[in-house]
């Protein structure tokens, strides 16, 4: 078995990686704390 960083499921795997830990950050809290309700 291989592991292709590119393929569709690898990228898609990547991106919901990036918004968990995106969300569990505190990002969302700092930018409504600064006025830019983003969320």
């Amino acid at each position: 078995m291989t592991y292709d960083a590119s393929s569709p499921g690898a990228i898609a795997y990547m991106t919901v990686a990036r918004e968990i830990a995106r969300r569990g950050s505190g990002e969302i809290t700092n930018q409504l704390k600064d006025g830019a309700n983003t969320a």
